[in-house]
Protein backbone atom coordinates (compact mmCIF):
# COMPACT_ATOMS: atom_id res chain seq x y z
CA UNK A 1 0.00 0.00 0.00
CA UNK A 2 1.63 3.45 -0.53
CA UNK A 3 1.75 5.80 1.97
CA UNK A 4 -0.61 8.45 1.45
CA UNK A 5 1.07 12.46 1.41
CA UNK A 6 -0.27 14.89 3.30
CA UNK A 7 -0.17 18.35 1.73
CA UNK A 8 -0.23 21.68 3.27
CA UNK A 9 -1.57 23.67 0.53
CA UNK A 10 -2.20 23.15 -3.07
CA UNK A 11 -2.65 25.07 -6.27
CA UNK A 12 -5.75 24.07 -9.20
CA UNK A 13 -5.27 24.64 -12.56
CA UNK A 14 -7.62 23.91 -15.34
CA UNK A 15 -6.60 22.59 -18.89
CA UNK A 16 -8.50 22.49 -21.75
CA UNK A 17 -7.50 21.74 -25.39
CA UNK A 18 -3.99 23.02 -25.00
CA UNK A 19 -1.07 22.32 -23.02
CA UNK A 20 1.53 25.39 -23.47
CA UNK A 21 -0.05 27.61 -21.43
CA UNK A 22 -0.39 25.32 -18.23
CA UNK A 23 3.28 24.05 -18.71
CA UNK A 24 4.28 27.88 -18.45
CA UNK A 25 2.55 28.16 -15.59
CA UNK A 26 3.37 24.91 -13.65
CA UNK A 27 6.97 25.39 -14.10
CA UNK A 28 6.81 29.21 -12.82
CA UNK A 29 4.96 27.66 -9.70
CA UNK A 30 7.05 25.03 -9.39
CA UNK A 31 9.92 27.97 -9.21
CA UNK A 32 7.93 29.81 -6.39
CA UNK A 33 8.54 30.02 -3.04
CA UNK A 34 7.26 27.50 -0.79
CA UNK A 35 5.54 25.84 -3.76
CA UNK A 36 2.35 24.11 -2.91
CA UNK A 37 1.39 20.95 -4.73
CA UNK A 38 0.03 20.80 -8.28
CA UNK A 39 -3.35 19.83 -9.49
CA UNK A 40 -4.22 19.89 -13.15
CA UNK A 41 -7.80 18.75 -14.04
CA UNK A 42 -8.21 18.51 -17.76
CA UNK A 43 -10.78 18.99 -19.26
CA UNK A 44 -11.90 16.74 -22.26
CA UNK A 45 -8.37 17.69 -24.13
CA UNK A 46 -7.63 14.82 -26.76
CA UNK A 47 -4.90 12.34 -25.00
CA UNK A 48 -1.94 14.03 -27.01
CA UNK A 49 -2.87 17.09 -24.89
CA UNK A 50 -2.74 15.35 -21.75
CA UNK A 51 0.24 13.14 -22.70
CA UNK A 52 2.15 16.38 -23.56
CA UNK A 53 1.47 17.59 -19.90
CA UNK A 54 3.14 14.45 -18.95
CA UNK A 55 6.23 14.75 -20.73
CA UNK A 56 6.79 18.50 -19.63
CA UNK A 57 6.08 18.02 -16.25
CA UNK A 58 6.97 14.67 -15.02
CA UNK A 59 5.37 13.46 -11.89
CA UNK A 60 2.21 16.26 -12.09
CA UNK A 61 -1.18 15.15 -10.39
CA UNK A 62 -2.94 15.12 -13.82
CA UNK A 63 -7.25 14.25 -12.90
CA UNK A 64 -8.68 13.96 -16.10
CA UNK A 65 -12.47 15.20 -16.29
CA UNK A 66 -15.00 12.78 -18.51
CA UNK A 67 -14.80 15.45 -21.20
CA UNK A 68 -15.00 19.30 -20.90
CA UNK A 69 -17.22 19.77 -17.44
CA UNK A 70 -16.57 23.47 -17.37
CA UNK A 71 -14.83 25.93 -14.94
CA UNK A 72 -16.37 25.41 -11.72
CA UNK A 73 -16.59 21.38 -11.84
CA UNK A 74 -12.96 21.18 -13.20
CA UNK A 75 -12.29 23.38 -10.16
CA UNK A 76 -14.17 21.39 -7.80
CA UNK A 77 -12.90 17.99 -9.22
CA UNK A 78 -9.02 19.70 -7.73
CA UNK A 79 -10.36 20.90 -4.90
CA UNK A 80 -11.90 18.10 -3.40
CA UNK A 81 -9.22 15.84 -4.38
CA UNK A 82 -6.44 18.93 -2.50
CA UNK A 83 -9.01 18.77 0.56
CA UNK A 84 -8.79 15.04 0.72
CA UNK A 85 -5.36 15.05 0.92
CA UNK A 86 -5.18 17.56 3.85
CA UNK A 87 -4.43 21.24 1.87
CA UNK A 88 -4.64 23.71 4.93
CA UNK A 89 -5.11 26.60 1.76
CA UNK A 90 -6.09 25.33 -1.65
CA UNK A 91 -5.60 28.41 -4.59
CA UNK A 92 -7.69 28.53 -8.02
CA UNK A 93 -5.34 29.64 -10.75
CA UNK A 94 -5.96 30.42 -14.13
CA UNK A 95 -3.57 28.29 -16.39
CA UNK A 96 -2.92 31.22 -18.86
CA UNK A 97 -1.07 32.99 -15.83
CA UNK A 98 3.00 33.00 -14.46
CA UNK A 99 3.03 33.40 -10.58
CA UNK A 100 5.47 35.68 -8.83
CA UNK A 101 7.92 33.65 -6.77
CA UNK A 102 6.47 35.21 -3.53
CA UNK A 103 2.36 34.48 -4.11
CA UNK A 104 1.75 31.90 -2.39
CA UNK A 105 4.61 31.79 0.19
CA UNK A 106 2.23 35.06 1.24
CA UNK A 107 -0.64 34.11 0.47
CA UNK A 108 -0.74 30.88 2.76
CA UNK A 109 0.45 32.78 5.87
CA UNK A 110 -2.31 35.34 4.89
CA UNK A 111 -5.43 33.19 5.13
CA UNK A 112 -4.27 29.59 6.50
CA UNK A 113 -6.56 29.16 9.80
CA UNK A 114 -8.19 32.15 8.96
CA UNK A 115 -12.14 33.02 8.11
CA UNK A 116 -10.80 35.25 5.20
CA UNK A 117 -10.55 34.55 1.43
CA UNK A 118 -7.44 36.36 -0.06
CA UNK A 119 -6.83 37.53 -3.67
CA UNK A 120 -3.65 39.21 -5.70
CA UNK A 121 -2.52 41.55 -8.13
CA UNK A 122 -2.94 40.54 -11.50
CA UNK A 123 -1.57 42.32 -14.87
CA UNK A 124 -2.09 41.55 -18.60
CA UNK A 125 0.55 39.87 -19.81
CA UNK A 126 3.49 41.36 -21.29
CA UNK A 127 1.77 41.94 -25.18
CA UNK A 128 -1.55 41.05 -24.34
CA UNK A 129 -2.35 44.47 -23.01
CA UNK A 130 -5.61 45.50 -24.02
CA UNK A 131 -4.89 49.18 -25.16
CA UNK A 132 -2.43 49.16 -28.16
CA UNK A 133 -0.35 52.03 -27.12
CA UNK A 134 -0.04 49.71 -23.16
CA UNK A 135 1.49 46.65 -25.54
CA UNK A 136 4.45 45.60 -23.85
CA UNK A 137 4.71 47.45 -20.99
CA UNK A 138 4.11 44.52 -18.75
CA UNK A 139 3.19 46.48 -15.78
CA UNK A 140 -0.28 47.17 -16.38
CA UNK A 141 -2.96 46.11 -13.91
CA UNK A 142 -5.51 43.92 -14.78
CA UNK A 143 -7.39 43.35 -11.42
CA UNK A 144 -6.25 44.88 -8.11
CA UNK A 145 -9.18 44.43 -6.20
CA UNK A 146 -12.93 43.90 -7.12
CA UNK A 147 -16.18 45.65 -6.22
CA UNK A 148 -20.09 44.67 -6.58
CA UNK A 149 -21.62 47.40 -8.93
CA UNK A 150 -25.16 46.74 -7.98
CA UNK A 151 -26.49 49.45 -10.53
CA UNK A 152 -25.55 47.14 -13.39
CA UNK A 153 -25.12 43.77 -11.04
CA UNK A 154 -21.91 43.54 -12.40
CA UNK A 155 -18.26 42.26 -10.06
CA UNK A 156 -15.83 44.84 -11.60
CA UNK A 157 -12.19 45.39 -10.94
CA UNK A 158 -10.21 48.37 -9.10
CA UNK A 159 -7.18 49.68 -11.49
CA UNK A 160 -7.78 47.48 -14.69
CA UNK A 161 -5.91 49.11 -17.35
CA UNK A 162 -3.81 51.93 -15.09
CA UNK A 163 -0.32 51.53 -14.60
CA UNK A 164 0.86 50.15 -11.62
CA UNK A 165 2.96 52.65 -9.28
CA UNK A 166 2.38 50.90 -6.20
CA UNK A 167 -1.08 52.42 -5.70
CA UNK A 168 -2.94 49.18 -4.55
CA UNK A 169 0.10 47.96 -2.95
CA UNK A 170 -2.07 48.20 0.33
CA UNK A 171 -4.04 44.98 2.00
CA UNK A 172 -7.65 46.03 2.27
CA UNK A 173 -11.08 44.36 2.20
CA UNK A 174 -12.94 44.03 -1.11
CA UNK A 175 -16.03 42.35 -2.42
CA UNK A 176 -15.01 40.38 -5.07
CA UNK A 177 -12.18 38.44 -5.78
CA UNK A 178 -11.48 37.17 -9.38
CA UNK A 179 -11.31 33.22 -9.34
CA UNK A 180 -7.91 33.79 -11.74
CA UNK A 181 -6.33 34.06 -8.35
CA UNK A 182 -8.39 32.76 -4.91
CA UNK A 183 -6.64 31.45 -2.12
CA UNK A 184 -9.66 29.91 0.49
CA UNK A 185 -8.37 28.37 3.45
CA UNK A 186 -10.07 24.60 4.61
CA UNK A 187 -12.82 25.85 6.70
CA UNK A 188 -13.89 28.14 4.24
CA UNK A 189 -14.94 25.41 2.11
CA UNK A 190 -16.59 23.34 5.02
CA UNK A 191 -18.82 26.19 5.86
CA UNK A 192 -19.76 27.81 2.11
CA UNK A 193 -19.05 25.05 0.40
CA UNK A 194 -17.45 24.96 -3.12
CA UNK A 195 -17.92 26.49 -6.42
CA UNK A 196 -21.85 26.88 -7.81
CA UNK A 197 -21.92 24.20 -10.30
CA UNK A 198 -24.71 25.21 -12.50
CA UNK A 199 -21.90 28.26 -13.63
CA UNK A 200 -20.39 26.46 -16.39
CA UNK A 201 -17.96 29.48 -17.55
CA UNK A 202 -18.18 32.78 -15.64
CA UNK A 203 -19.52 34.21 -12.84
CA UNK A 204 -18.48 31.25 -10.38
CA UNK A 205 -15.82 33.43 -8.50
CA UNK A 206 -18.73 36.48 -7.91
CA UNK A 207 -21.47 34.19 -6.25
CA UNK A 208 -18.30 32.46 -4.32
CA UNK A 209 -17.40 36.03 -2.67
CA UNK A 210 -21.15 36.57 -2.13
CA UNK A 211 -21.31 33.93 -0.20
CA UNK A 212 -18.19 33.76 1.71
Amino acid sequence: KKKAIKIKHAVVLVNYKVSVDTIVCVKSIQKSKDAPYIIVVDNGSTPEVVQELRDACPGLDIVVAPGNVGFSVGNNLGIKKALKMGAEVVYTLNNDTEVDPNLFFRAYRYVAGKNRIAGGKIYYAKGYEYHEEQKGKGNILWYAGGYFDWTSVIARHYGVDEVDNGQYDKVRPVDFITGCFIAVPRQVFKKIGLLDEPFFLYLEDSDFCLHA
